[in-house]
């Protein structure tokens, strides 16, 4: 939804182009765990929908690898389920044009505080 209103039609084709470009470039990984880290991370950044659910792919290997950036963002984005506030009689939704803003705003905060966490410290 973010690239959609510059990439038009072609969004698809361009974010599965960057979705391979990542899986090629994690085949070069030597550690498996970076490369299912990358792959879950570009999983979850190039989706056009991102249910919190989904965050398991890159949380997984992220604390495999002893980070915390994703467990972190995996807090932030619950947020998604705000989403569940529109739900009518019906049984429809529809997000609000800041929810996506929220949320992966919330996970980049996540991130820089989990990089400030992870950090070594020099005694």
């Amino acid at each position: 939804p973010l690239l959609e209103p510059w990439l038009e039609d072609g969004t698809r084709r361009v974010l599965g182009a960057l979705g391979l470009l990542v899986a090629l470039v994690a085949t070069a990984l030597p550690d498996p765990r970076w490369a299912w880290y990358a792959v879950g991370t570009g999983f979850l950044v190039l989706s056009p929908t991102v249910h919190p659910w989904y965050v398991l792919w890159a949380l997984v290997p992220s604390l495999a690898l002893g980070r915390r950036d994703w467990a972190l963002g995996a807090v932030a984005l619950q947020a998604s389920y705000l989403v569940l506030a529109t739900l009518d009689g019906a049984g429809s939704w529809a997000p609000q044009p800041w929810l996506g803003p929220l949320t992966w705003g919330g996970v980049a905060v996540g991130f820089l505080y989990a990089r400030r966490l992870d950090r070594p410290t020099v005694p």
